[in-house]
């Protein structure tokens, strides 16, 4: 199946209320982060296009037709060559509130020192599940903290001014019909208008708020629950 849609803000932008909004518009299942601490061969996967820019792209998104937040976000020009024709929207959000939000929800889980993550994994070795979800957030902390915020993530003016820069890039690299910049409170009619579908009869999803995804991932954190969007 051919990705059509691929969401490049960062987390925390909306990009869950992105992901169900898709969905809703008939764009099949969206991969988003979530799939990441589910699924050890996604996230092999996903660390093979990291490395080399290359991996079995019909089997990464079989059954998906969009892809929304982390890793994807990330990788949109490797993904951009791969499928000819894509349309890219970039979430966008005031910068103080998504440093605070992803501060006080990403950031807060991921563990960072080594003693930190080896605590995960010892749990992981009673939980087959918290092992699969320690790899994800490996993969959070490598690609996303470490590598995209340079590992300066405390660095709060640092860390804004790469948030910034990462969506200018995006403006100068992807063709300007080929992206739409979106607010999620912009609601249904501007994202409609640039996927070329009708506006559905619903009221638009607005999802993962900071309090419901502390609560779902503090759950997948202590019991290897799935990651659920609220």
């Amino acid at each position: 199946m051919s990705l059509k849609v691929l969401g490049v803000g960062v987390p925390r932008t909306g990009t869950s209320s992105l992901k169900v909004a898709l969905q809703a518009l008939g764009f099949g299942n969206c991969a988003h982060m979530q799939e990441l601490f589910g699924n050890p061969v996604k996230r092999n996967q996903w660390i093979e296009l990291f490395e080399t820019g290359k991996t079995d792209f019909d089997d990464l998104f079989a059954g998906y037709q969009s892809s929304t937040d982390f890793p994807g976000c990330l990788l949109y020009a490797e993904l951009a060559e791969q499928y000819p024709g894509l349309k890219f929207i970039l979430t966008l959000r005031d910068p103080e509130d998504w440093y605070e939000s992803v501060l006080r929800t990403v950031y807060d889980v991921v563990p960072h020192t080594q003693e930190a993550k080896n605590a995960l994994l010892l749990r992981g070795e009673t939980n087959p599940k918290l092992k699969s979800i320690a790899g994800g957030l490996e993969l959070v902390e490598e690609y996303l903290l470490q590598q995209h915020y340079a590992g300066e993530f405390l660095d709060k003016e640092a860390t804004i001014a790469r948030y910034l820069a990462f969506q200018n890039e995006l403006r100068t690299r992807v063709p300007a019909q080929n992206m739409l910049e979106f607010k999620i409170s912009d609601g249904w009619e501007p994202l409609c208008a640039f996927l070329g579908v009708p506006v559905p009869n619903e009221p638009f999803p607005f999802k993962n708020k900071r309090k419901d995804f502390q609560e779902q991932i503090g759950k997948m954190i202590h019991t290897g629950g799935e990651l659920a969007i609220k």
